[in-house]
């Protein structure tokens, strides 16, 4: 009596849907973006979930990305097709050097801005500013005003 009760609600229900909310439901899916998080010790993570989506949902590769801090980088070797290999490398190599100096992270010769920019240099390709343009949201905020802001367009590569 249950399930006969049960199949005839769900029946009317899944009937009762709009034609509208079913178009919608797939537009969502064939439009979904991707975003990653902010947050340093994310960063690692943030790779091997690239690595899983490329293994197993390659159709997500060719959508826009979005991110900050360590999800802007995720999200730039997503759009950009970087070897994730080389991409792990570089974290790891930062991670190494941080924990060689005697305070890490805190200590004055760790320059987070210089190791980055050598590393971004070296594994992404010169046209990354034209692969990212409209495709690579990253969320910044300005520090004098708090104001936050998505920026899609890139000029040129440096």
């Amino acid at each position: 009596m249950f399930l006969k009760l049960h199949s005839e609600y769900y029946t009317k229900r899944m009937s009762s849907q709009s034609i509208d909310e079913i178009y919608q439901l797939r537009h969502f899916r064939q439009e979904a973006h991707l975003s990653f998080s902010s947050g340093m010790y994310f960063g690692i993570y943030h790779l091997g979930v690239l690595q899983a989506i490329k293994d197993f949902a390659p159709q997500f590769t060719k959508r826009r990305a979005l991110g900050s801090s360590a999800g802007a980088l995720a999200a730039s070797c997503l759009v950009c097709d970087v070897p994730l290999q080389k991409a792990i490398d570089a974290v790891t190599k930062m991670a190494v050097h941080c924990r060689s100096l005697m305070f890490g992270a805190l200590d004055p010769r760790f320059n987070i801005s210089q190791i980055l920019r050598s590393e971004l240099y070296a594994i992404l390709s010169p046209d990354a500013h034209i692969r990212a343009n409209n495709k690579l949201f990253i969320a910044v905020t300005r520090a004098s005003t708090l104001k936050h802001k998505l920026v899609s367009a890139f000029l040129c590569f440096s």
